[in-house]
């Protein structure tokens, strides 16, 4: 990875990742995503489907996060 790597540099705006790693990022996010939600509808146990909703949850704020045009909600996203 490129670019600042301070908290400083963060702070004054400087971006942390360049154009292509967070474009690469926000691929790899899109597919962990992809693979959970395919999980989630095969799942019958409860306790992990619940895992597998966080998961879900916590990969939609990072992809919210990185700037992607996400919902706030991730549950209301259509699959």
């Amino acid at each position: 990875m490129s670019g600042p790597r301070s908290a400083a540099d963060f702070w004054r705006g400087k971006s942390v990742l360049s154009d292509k790693e967070r474009r690469d990022a926000l691929a790899k996010l899109a597919q962990a995503r992809k693979l959970i939600q395919e999980m989630r509808q095969v799942m019958d146990l409860p306790q992990i489907e619940r895992c597998l909703s966080l998961a879900d949850m916590n990969l939609h704020f990072a992809q919210w996060n990185l700037g992607e045009d996400v919902g706030l909600a991730p549950e209301l996203e259509e699959e």
